[in-house]
């Protein structure tokens, strides 16, 4: 059996429990590496962690 767990949410997760201070360098590691993340699943997430620039 194969599973396939999205990376995004983990990283938000990780700034809501305080292991890590800013969610979009890891974001932006993970599209460097390949990952597809569409920039309006990007902009939700750093708008739902405090990051988006207005």
């Amino acid at each position: 059996m194969r599973v396939i767990v999205n990376s995004s949410p983990l990283i938000f997760l990780a700034k809501r429990k305080g292991l890590i201070h800013t969610v979009r360098p890891y974001i932006e590691e993970l599209r460097k590496h390949g990952f597809r993340i569409s920039g309006d699943v990007i902009g939700k997430i750093l708008e739902s962690a405090g990051e988006l620039k207005s």
